[in-house]
This record gives structure tokens, C-alpha cells and sequence, in this order.
């Protein structure tokens, strides 16, 4: 019964289908209520989001290596999701419980959670989760940063949460309590995927090897986001997905003896096997983003939480200008005059950009350092330290205290 209901909801379109799959889990967990009446004793943690987010991986890693007392579970929201988990289960951290919404007993755990943790908004699954267990809190741990304009009711709906974990005191600041979230419910405690990022200990020559490049030649990321997803995002001419393009990024990086190193978005599909400066790591195959970004010498991007992210480390990037829709009351996080490098939207521009880059980083950084440091300081403040997935922990073992759920 279970594999038929999997196949039925797998033949549903993206957006109806995790609708079917939302409202199936809270009636499951109904029934599974009935099997669960009373909790356990440590920390249970259920995490809810599409696919498992490097942020809350690597909370999930840190809780098992230093031995926490807790129980983790995941639910992905897509079927699809679900099965690649079950089928792979070498892709979950070590002592993470893969949660079935199809099975009682699975919903019986879930349902017995004392926290829900999430980066997704799922307003409709937080209210009907609540009407249930009204003892459980929800606490919102956000996906990345929020680089493009989200209009004021995005913020204002951030009240549904019972705890927020912000990545910076700015952001808790003007992001969030200026925008009708009780500050009691913001918790500071930085962003738990940059912990590994910080504390990487392994050599460019080991994190080379990873992706199969040569250590002793520049290495330049390209990875936008907004520009591969949309038409109308901007820096057009800029596209992977233009094969003449790929061959000006290809006879640059010859001319330079460089390499291109290609994040691509899952969306962009392209060839570059007769293009040997061009490396092809898509994002859904190469997952440690932060090897590629340690080993980068320079950065193109565009808005997107990979911009904030290479910010940590202080070296050039070069911004592809992104005409993102502005909503009519929108709130970002950045505006264009404050990106941390050169804007540019035409490769006559983008690789005299990378040129600059290339034959002086510390010149081309100090040309941009006010609006490098101002990022830094809005994105991370002070919790660049290694300890925020610690720093998740605490928070969420002090909420279950106060609310005496043990």
C-alpha cells in the first residue's frame, strides 16, 4: 500500500504533489499520536525541508560527533527525495533516522518530536502541526541568506515560527525584530554549514584532488545562481548555457593558464568535454560547495548566498549583475552599490575584471574592502568561530528546558 501511494504522488506535478504529501504526513501523524503518547527522555529533533540543506547537515554531523544526547530525524517533503534517501542511505549523516511519511510508526516518532527544525517557510504544515501538538516548537534555521528583495509580509510571516536562529546580529536586528518578529524568539547563533568552512584543516592540494584539478594553476569559480534560473535575471550575455561563451571563457583561461571550475545550476545543461580549461562540477554532483570555494582564487557569482559565503574567506569576486523583481515594499539584505567586487554584465567586462583579480587579489580587494567588510559584518558578525551548530544545540536544549517537555 505504502509503494502505491509513493508512485501515485510521485505522478503529481512538483507543487501539488508536496501539498498531498504535507497533508498525508498530518493525518498519518494523527494516528500516530495515538502510538506515542508520551516523549523520550533526550532531545528529539525532526527536521522538515525538501532536501536535506548543507546548514542543517552539518548540524546534524556535529550533534553525532561530539556525542550529544539527542535523536534526528529528516522528512524530506518530496517522495522523490525520499526514495534517493532510502536507496542511498550513505547520503544521510551517521545516526540520522530517515522519517517515512507513509509509515505509522515513523509518524508516531515525528509526532513525539520536542523540536521541529525547517529553512522552508511551509506556513500552511507549521499550523496544522501545531493544531496537533501544540506543545511543539517550530524554529525556523532559514536555507541562506535572503540576498534578494523579499517583500515586508515575508518577514511579518516569520512570526509563525516560535524560534528563529539568525546568522548575525544584523540580520536578528534589521531583518527580523524591524520587521514584527518578537525579539525574545531570535536566537544569534550564526550559520552552521560555515563551521566546517572555517575550520577546514585539509591543504589546497587535498581539496584539489577532490574535484580533480591542479593545484599549481589559478582557479576560477564560476557559480551564479539567479542568472541560470531565470531569463529575465540579467547578465544574458554571461549565460553557460551560450556555447560561444563557453569558448571566450575557455580561451581566457588558456591565455592565463587557468581553470574554470563550473557550478552549475541543476537547471543548465551543457557540454564542455572540448573545452579542457573548463571544469564541470554541477552543484547536484559536487556537494562540498566549500571545497570549491577554499581552493578559488576568484569568484563569479551573482545574488546568491554562494556571494556571502566566498565573503568569509576575503578574496576577489566579480558580481554578475542580476535585475531581480522588486517587490513594491521589498527589504533585501544588499543592494547593488554595496556588492563586495566589480559588477558586470558583458564578458569584455567580466574578464577584465578577472585579469585585475588575478595579477593583484590584495589591490583588487582593497578597492572593495568597505563593502567586504560591510558584508561580512551583516552576514556573519562575530559567530565565524566554528561553534554554531554548538550554538544550535544549546539553544535548542535550553528552549526544551524552558518548556519542560522531558
Amino acid at each position: 500500500m505504502r509503494e502505491l501511494l509513493a508512485s501515485l504522488l510521485l505522478r503529481l506535478p512538483e507543487h501539488p504533489r508536496r501539498q498531498a504529501y504535507q497533508m498525508l504526513s498530518v493525518g498519518l501523524m494523527a494516528l500516530g499520536k495515538l502510538l506515542c503518547p508520551s516523549r523520550c527522555r533526550c532531545l528529539r529533533i525532526a527536521v522538515f525541508e525538501h532536501r536535506l540543506s548543507g546548514n542543517l547537515r552539518a548540524f546534524c554531523a556535529r550533534v553525532r560527533q561530539d556525542g550529544l544526547e539527542a535523536e534526528l530525524g529528516f522528512m524530506p517533503t518530496d517522495p522523490a527525495v525520499f526514495r534517493t534517501l532510502r536507496e542511498n542511505p550513505e547520503q544521510l549523516p551517521h545516526g540520522v533516522r530517515l522519517l517515512d511519511r507513509l509509515s505509522l510508526a515513523d509518524m508516531a516518532w515525528t509526532i513525539g518530536a520536542h523540536v521541529f527544525l525547517t529553512s522552508m517557510m511551509a506556513r500552511r504544515f507549521v499550523r496544522l502541526i501545531k493544531r496537533l501538538h501544540p506543545g511543539t516548537n517550530f524554529v525556523q534555521t532559514f536555507h541562506s541568506y535572503v540576498v534578494l528583495p523579499e517583500p515586508r509580509s515575508w518577514f511579518t510571516a516569520m512570526a509563525d515560527f516560535d524560534h528563529l536562529f539568525a546568522p548575525s546580529e544584523w540580520f536578528a536586528e534589521n531583518l527580523l525584530a524591524r520587521h514584527g518578529v518578537p525579539r525574545d524568539r531570535i536566537h544569534v547563533t550564526g550559520y552552521a554549514a560555515l563551521d566546517e568552512f572555517v575550520q577546514e584543516t585539509r591543504s589546497r592540494e587535498e581539496l584539489c584532488q577532490l574535484h580533480q584539478l591542479d593545484p599549481s594553476r589559478p582557479i576560477v569559480l564560476y557559480a551564479p545562481t539567479l542568472q541560470a534560473a531565470s531569463d529575465e535575471a540579467g547578465g544574458a550575455a554571461l549565460k553557460l548555457s551560450d556555447p560561444l561563451f563557453l569558448q571566450q571563457l575557455d580561451q581566457w583561461a588558456g591565455e592565463h593558464h587557468a581553470q574554470i571550475v563550473l557550478r552549475t545550476h541543476p537547471l543548465e545543461k551543457i557540454n564542455v568535454d572540448s573545452l579542457p580549461n573548463l571544469f564541470l562540477r554541477p552543484a547536484s554532483k559536487y556537494r562540498e560547495v566549500f571545497a570549491q570555494l577554499r581552493v578559488a582564487d576568484v569568484m563569479v557569482s551573482d545574488l546568491s548566498g554562494i556571494m556571502v559565503y566566498y565573503a568569509a574567506l576575503q578574496r576577489p569576486q566579480v558580481v554578475i549583475r542580476t535585475m531581480a523583481s522588486q517587490a513594491a515594499d521589498g527589504v533585501q539584505f544588499i543592494e547593488e552599490v554595496d556588492l563586495p567586487g566589480d559588477v558586470v554584465d558583458r564578458p569584455s567586462q567580466l574578464f577584465a575584471s578577472l585579469d585585475r583579480a588575478l595579477a593583484d587579489p590584495v589591490a583588487y580587494c582593497a578597492t572593495h574592502g568597505q563593502k567586504m567588510s560591510q558584508l561580512r559584518e551583516r552576514a556573519f558578525g562575530n559567530t565565524l568561530d566554528g561553534q554554531c551548530a554548538s550554538r544550535y544545540f544549546e539553544c535548542l536544549a535550553r528552549l526544551n528546558a524552558r518548556e519542560d517537555k522531558c
